[in-house]
């Protein structure tokens, strides 16, 4: 018997899943949209695990994640929403 629902990953965190397709369930966008979407979900998760002691590794590797958060939307390419309200009218 075929399951007509939507697949569904489990370990896709909600920043990754914004970009999800409603119906097919892959993933839309630019590639430094998917990349800030999977590193903003990992500091999510690494937050989670934060102690008041013997954490400073995680700390350094969040502050590491944060910067490279900031190096990749620094970026000005558009993105898909924006590209998506253009599409046909380059032509007009």
């Amino acid at each position: 018997m075929k399951s007509n629902t939507l697949k569904s990953n489990t370990l896709m965190g909600e920043n990754l899943k914004k970009l999800q397709h409603h119906q097919w369930g892959t993933i839309n966008g630019y590639a430094n949209e998917c990349i800030v979407a999977v590193l903003k979900d990992e500091i999510e998760r690494l937050k989670k695990q934060l102690q008041p002691f013997d954490t400073e590794h995680i700390n350094n590797t969040i502050v590491t994640l944060q910067y490279r958060i900031e190096g990749t939307t620094q970026d000005t390419s558009p993105s898909v929403q924006e590209h998506e309200m253009t599409w046909g009218t380059e032509y007009e």
